[in-house]
Formats: C-alpha cells, sequence, structure tokens
C-alpha cells in the first residue's frame, strides 16, 4: 500500500470518528484494540468501533483535537487532546460532567486500506478523576506522561514512521 493510501485511510477514519459515523468500516475485521492506560480491550471490528463510541460518547461526550498525524506506507502516528465532558461512569466513577482535556497518543499498522492494530495510549486518564489538582497542573503532568510514553513507542517497534 502507498503512503497515499494509507494518508487517505487515516482522513477517511478521521472525519468519520469527528462526525460520529460509521468509522468502524475503516478497521480490519480482525482488528485489536488495547487502550492503554485503561484496561480496555476490544477484538474485532465491532468490538473495537464499540469501545471507542464507548469513550467518546457514553462515559464522555468528547472528540479529538488533532495535533499532528505522521503516516507512512504501513502505519501512522497520531498526537491528539481528547476534549469534552465527563458525562457517563468510567472507570468506577460516576458522572461529574466536568470538563476533561486528556493528550493522547495513537500507534495505527494499516494493510491493504484498513486500519489493523490501533494502539492508543492514555497514560493520563489518572487526571480525569482527579478533583484535588489544578486543571493546568493535570495537563502538564498528562502532557509529560505522554511524552514519555510517545518517546519510548517511537524508540521501538513503530520507529518506522516518517
Amino acid at each position: 500500500m502507498s503512503t497515499d493510501q494509507a494518508r487517505e485511510t487515516m482522513r477517511a477514519y478521521a472525519d468519520a470518528l469527528l462526525a460520529r459515523a460509521d468509522f468502524g468500516r475503516y478497521f480490519a475485521r480482525d482488528i485489536e484494540l488495547e487502550v492503554m492506560g485503561t484496561g480496555q480491550q476490544a477484538r474485532g471490528a465491532e468490538a473495537a468501533e464499540q469501545t471507542i463510541r464507548f469513550l467518546h460518547e457514553v462515559a464522555f461526550d468528547a472528540r479529538p483535537e488533532i495535533a499532528k498525524l505522521m503516516v507512512d506506507e504501513s502505519g501512522a502516528a497520531l498526537e491528539a487532546v481528547f476534549v469534552g465532558r465527563h458525562v457517563g461512569e468510567f472507570a468506577g466513577v460516576a458522572a461529574t460532567d466536568n470538563a476533561v482535556r486528556v493528550p493522547y497518543s495513537v500507534f495505527y499498522d494499516i494493510s491493504n486500506g484498513a486500519i489493523t492494530a490501533p494502539e492508543p495510549t492514555f497514560e493520563a486518564w489518572g487526571q480525569c478523576r482527579s478533583t484535588s489538582q489544578s486543571s493546568e497542573a493535570a495537563q502538564l503532568s498528562a502532557s509529560a506522561q505522554i511524552s514519555a510514553a510517545t518517546n519510548a513507542r517511537s524508540a521501538g517497534s513503530h520507529s518506522r514512521l516518517k
């Protein structure tokens, strides 16, 4: 698959995710999703889509603010901020209606025009539950955690990204 094809897959997926449309159609049937930092896992396109919808539409009313996207012929790396409100139970915490801004990264494997292995890292989910920290301190701490996770990941198997 060419870099242009992979970029188009990611663009279409991101557009569908932002519109809360059928973004699951960009997943391979045998996709495996593990949301690092939350313990959530899913196997299969429908289960992966439902896991992502749970985060964006059930536990939170949130959307990603995409900061950076890098793509090559076999994958992509995304840096974003999960922005919204805590509207449903998450990680044992009842809805608070608090605003959330959680930086995160996702590494995607793409094959034959389909996302096969997204690896989102939300190392800072604990900040969503913290009410004792100021929002600025929580965002700085979250940013540091995401940067460390991203740097560690970049040095590993996903160093192929350009």
